[in-house]
């Protein structure tokens, strides 16, 4: 059986301090980060997000800076999570597939592709939610 694993860039590491509390800090330590008075000092983030970029090994580092923001795999596109459903896909920009749209999560008319994403976990005929824990699927996400 052939498995395809598709990542997508998320917008997490780039909220700055409030990464913390979305697996930030766990995500820090397991590099062996110290810690400091991050949540809410700005400069102590700085600081240990400086220090951390150089703990990953080179080929995580690779990875991670190789994630685009969206991927194309057969009728289904990844994205973070959403697009944008009346603008043409190609002119679409990262803001479009890393910010959660309501017009994106409204639309009832089908799309020349299956969406995947993650952020919203709701019934969706026309879309697939990955890693919101919303479906029992092999789908997942770090969104």
């Amino acid at each position: 059986m052939r498995v395809d694993v598709v990542s997508a860039v998320g917008t997490f590491e780039r909220v700055g301090p409030r990464w913390t509390e979305y697996g930030g800090l766990e995500t820090i330590m397991s590099y062996g980060g110290e810690l400091a008075e991050l949540k809410t000092d700005a400069d102590a983030w700085r600081r240990i997000r400086d220090a951390f970029a150089s703990r990953p090994p080179d080929t995580h580092s690779a990875f991670f800076k190789a994630l685009k923001s969206k991927r194309g795999l057969g009728s289904y596109i990844f994205v973070h999570a959403s697009v944008g459903p009346t603008k043409p896909f190609e002119a679409q920009t990262d803001a479009d597939f890393l910010s959660v749209r309501d017009d994106f999560l409204l639309e009832t008319a089908q799309l020349p592709f299956r969406v995947v994403h993650g952020h919203t976990p709701q019934d969706a005929p026309l879309r697939t939610i990955a890693g919101s824990g919303s479906t029992p699927t092999l789908i997942s996400a770090a969104c």
